[in-house]
């Protein structure tokens, strides 16, 4: 009985990720027309809550984040920078 209640358990929180994720999808698109990046990065923040709702809901899976201070987390709205990989000089 406890590995056929996995399994609809995993089928449902799939059902859920497909559909979540074609909605938010289609409601993503005007957010990329835009080139909203503010806004893009909440959307994944949402959507990824939601995931995570979803696995919590569904199949009883909790997620805990430890050390997220520490954590590098690369600006997603600066432009990117050209870094060198060596300070030798040339020539």
């Amino acid at each position: 009985m406890g590995e056929f209640m996995n399994r609809i358990r995993a089928v449902c929180f799939i059902v859920y990720f497909v559909i979540l994720t074609l909605i938010m999808g289609l409601g993503a698109m005007p957010i990329r027309v835009f080139k909203r990046h503010e806004a893009a990065l909440r959307y994944a923040k949402l959507w990824s809550s939601l995931t995570l709702l979803g696995l919590k809901t569904f199949c009883r899976i909790r997620v805990r984040v430890i050390g997220a201070e520490t954590c590098l987390i690369l600006p997603a709205l600066s432009p990117p920078s050209i870094r060198p990989i060596s300070t030798g000089s040339y020539g």
